[in-house]
């Protein structure tokens, strides 16, 4: 195993840490506790890609973008990134890494179903999708986002300024990713709130 190890690590395919970390785990650990981890890290990686192929597959279907949330797609595909960062930032295993990377890319493709992104004469051009652009869903889309930003914005100042004062961060980088990162776990769940607003709408007599 360690032959394999040196190997890899020579072509750069794992890096010491990774397996240094491996080492550690199979040295110190119970094998009772070894087993359940292993069977559990399987299960996770089976659920994570299940969720991956219904998302995909969701979307592929999907001709229409009336009653679904751009604004919200637009966030979760951010949040994503920040999380992303904040991990490669904290030297996270390359595993993890590699399945947030996965998750990252498929929000992006999510968002390109639904808006074109393109730069036109040195300015962002966001072109919606003819569906959900002549569509009531973004008229409440907007109503529900643009009430969020009035609660949204005093939180992150308010949580970023208790992180500088009583936080130990690396640097400026790290501070603005883990200030970020905080919310999201915190908050990140009330930033559904337009596309549940969207459901309730179709949903409605």
């Amino acid at each position: 195993m360690e032959e394999t190890w040196e190997k890899q690590e020579a072509m750069g395919a794992s890096d010491g840490k990774d397996n240094d970390m491996v080492r550690n785990m199979l040295m110190d650990t119970n094998p009772f506790l070894l087993a359940i981890t292993f069977v559990v890290s399987i299960l996770h990686t089976v659920f994570d890609f299940l969720a991956f192929k219904n998302d995909i597959s969701f979307y592929k279907k999907q001709k229409s973008m009336v009653g679904l949330s751009v604004r919200t797609m637009s966030i979760n595909a951010f949040f994503s990134i920040i999380i992303f960062l904040y991990l490669a930032d904290n030297d996270t295993s390359t595993m993890v890494l590699l399945s947030n990377a996965v998750g990252c890319c498929i929000e992006i493709w999510k968002l390109s179903r639904a808006v074109k992104i393109s730069f036109v004469d040195g300015k962002l051009s966001w072109i919606e999708a003819e569906s959900y652009a002549k569509s009531t869903t973004k008229e409440y889309d907007e109503i529900a986002t643009n009430h969020l930003l009035y609660v949204t914005m005093p939180l992150v100042t308010g949580y970023g300024t208790y992180s500088l004062m009583h936080m130990k961060h690396r640097g400026w980088y790290s501070w603005i990713i883990s200030t970020l990162v905080g919310f999201i776990y915190m908050f990140g769940f009330v930033m559904m709130t337009p596309q549940v607003r969207n459901d309730q709408t179709d949903t409605s007599p």
